[in-house]
């Protein structure tokens, strides 16, 4: 018994260390300052892959 809680155990362990992405962004905070009436307000936000998963971006929306 105590055999099989040991592998069972060792095995979540395991599963919890998988690989995963991580978003890191170039600046933490955007600064938007004043946007004119009638003006697209279109900021670029750079980011790096920095975990050690591919990254996938899906079903972005802006609030």
């Amino acid at each position: 018994m105590k055999k099989i809680v040991i592998v069972l155990f060792v095995g979540l362990i395991s599963f919890a260390t998988q690989a995963q992405a991580k978003m890191s962004f170039e600046e933490e905070t955007v600064d938007y300052g004043d946007i004119n009436k009638g003006s697209d307000g279109l900021r670029v936000f750079k980011f790096t892959n920095t975990g050690d998963a591919p990254l996938l971006i899906e079903d972005i929306k802006s609030t």
